[in-house]
């Protein structure tokens, strides 16, 4: 299996962290909002970063007993979430150690069982994940921490992997094969989800273009973190046996419901109905793209929500958390990729009208004279069909000549 995707070469200079409000309290909902409660003050990690962190690796510890059916598809509590923060300064990896060591009090030996390190290709993860089957008698969960995706969106871009391509249909939770001449291979019957940690600086140059239209992007959830509380002493123990018993019987519940399909009650039904027309109304450009699948992102943590409240229906403040946690990652997605669009060669344009209004010999020299005026002028015409750019007139070596610009 092979994919080609347009490389974004395009490097996209550093830039200042600026603080977005915190989720909506709703966010903070039931188990999960109390382990952050708990141990918020003793650690450096981000509140978010913390319930992100939480949230999939409940759904991870659950499996895929238990799922929801929307319009012919099954999804289970499964999610891939991606930190976005500075270096060292957002504590992405502190707000996973503190959940995951939490996981092992809940399953003994659950990260050497279920937790995976480094991805490159699909061949690799496939074959991991029938190893790991092998290896561990009666496990089929896997959660995959990626502490450097940024080399992930590296090797993804390079012609033949297939990463890109088993990471959407493992999202999906489709059967995976892997067809080679030597040593073909399939795995079903599996459950993955995926932490990773990023940069601001690498999640703009790292996506290729392609990555934004064809699923592979907006199946991840973006949550921007920044650095909690200053602690030179690194904070005090807390006794998380309350969450860990908790946790427990969440579990405890769901093998005694027996699994199968879970519903929303009807005050659910109806509080979705109004939420769903919301989700689906995605505005057009890159930040539509990446909240296409909002919808189904917001099933997945309504599902993970229920789930660890022990219920047998999804109910409404299981949904309200849902959303204000998808709200927060959308507020992410707009002040990670501010005005970008996806399209290397239009960003090139926008960012060229930042010293303003640009003729056509200054588009070809953005280009490097290497696009031709029937190129460059069908661009134009799609941007500003697209409401992006206003035809317009500058004065250049004396003329007046036409001229194009951001729409103010």
């Amino acid at each position: 299996m092979s994919e080609t995707a347009t490389v974004n070469t395009t490097m996209v200079e550093p830039i200042a962290v600026a603080e977005i409000q915190p989720p909506a309290r709703e966010a903070f909902y039931g188990i999960a909002g109390d382990f952050v409660h708990l141990i918020e003050n003793e650690t450096e990690a981000s509140p978010v970063g913390l319930l992100a962190n939480f949230l999939v690796m409940a759904g991870t510890l659950i499996g895929r007993d238990v799922w929801c059916c929307a319009d012919g598809a099954t999804h289970y509590p499964a999610e891939f979430v991606v930190l976005v923060g500075e270096t060292g300064r957002s504590r992405k990896g502190t707000a996973s150690r503190h959940v995951f060591a939490l996981a092992d009090k809940v399953e003994p030996n659950f990260q050497k069982n279920c937790v995976r390190a480094g991805l490159s290709t699909g061949e690799g993860l496939v074959k991991n994940i029938q190893d790991g089957k092998a290896l561990a008698e009666n496990n089929n969960r896997f959660l995959w921490k990626l502490s450097e995706f940024g080399q992930l969106l590296t090797v993804a871009r390079r012609e033949g992997n297939t990463i890109s391509a088993i990471l959407r249909q493992a999202w999906d939770g489709d059967p995976l094969q892997i067809t080679t001449k030597t040593d073909p291979i399939s795995v079903s019957d599996y459950f993955i989800s995926l932490v990773g940690h990023v940069t601001p600086e690498e999640m703009l140059n790292g996506f290729a273009s392609g990555d934004f239209v064809n699923g592979f992007a907006n199946r991840f959830l973006f949550v921007k973190v920044e650095g909690g509380n200053i602690l030179p002493e690194g904070g005090n123990y807390v006794d998380t046996t309350a969450i860990v018993n908790r946790l427990r019987a969440s579990i405890e519940a769901v093998k005694r419901i027996g699994g199968g399909q879970m519903k929303r009650n009807e005050e659910a039904k109806a509080l979705w109905d109004t939420v769903y027309r919301k989700l689906r109304n995605q505005p057009k450009g890159l930040k539509g793209s990446l909240c296409v699948r909002a919808d189904a992102h917001c099933l997945r943590l309504s599902l993970i929500y229920a789930l660890l409240d022990g219920a047998e229906q999804i109910q409404p403040q299981h949904v309200e958390a849902a959303v204000a946690f998808w709200d927060y990652c959308e507020r992410s997605i707009a002040d990670i990729f501010s005005d970008r669009l996806g399209d290397p060669d239009a960003d090139k344009i926008l960012a060229a009208m930042k010293t303003g209004p640009q003729g056509m010999t200054d588009l070809h020299l953005v280009f490097h004279r290497n696009r031709t005026s029937e190129w460059i002028t069908a661009k134009l015409a799609a941007m500003m069909k697209a409401g992006l750019i206003v035809q317009t007139e500058k004065v250049s070596d004396r003329k007046t000549v036409i001229a194009w610009d951001r729409k103010r």
